[in-house]
C-alpha cells in the first residue's frame, strides 16, 4: 500500500519528500562544546550577526576576541592539564 502524500490535497503543489544530500556537508554531527544540548545551539546560529541586524557596539562586542595581546607579543600554548574536561552529546 502506497503511503499518503503531504501534497495529496493540494492543487498546483507538488512537495519533494526526499531529503537533499548535497546538504549533508554543512550539517553539524555533534553540539560544540560551548553548547550543553541542541536547542541551545540552534538558537545562537539563528541569530544574525551582521552589521545591518546589530548596532555597531553590539556587533563589536559579539565578535571581540576573548584573548586580546599587542602586536608582537607572544601567547602561550594551552596546557593540556588546563582544558576543561567537557562531554560530547
Amino acid at each position: 500500500m502506497k503511503r499518503r502524500r503531504k501534497d495529496g490535497k493540494l492543487d498546483n503543489v507538488i512537495l519533494n519528500e526526499s531529503r537533499p544530500t548535497t546538504l549533508k556537508k554543512y550539517l553539524v554531527s555533534n553540539v560544540p562544546h560551548e553548547f550543553k544540548n541542541k536547542e541551545q545551539f540552534d538558537f545562537q546560529v539563528s541569530q544574525p550577526l551582521g552589521v545591518e541586524w546589530n548596532g555597531a557596539k553590539a556587533f563589536r562586542e559579539v565578535n571581540k576576541a576573548k584573548v586580546l595581546k599587542d602586536v608582537g607579543q607572544a601567547i602561550t600554548p594551552i596546557h593540556k592539564g588546563k582544558l576543561p574536561k567537557t562531554k560530547f552529546i
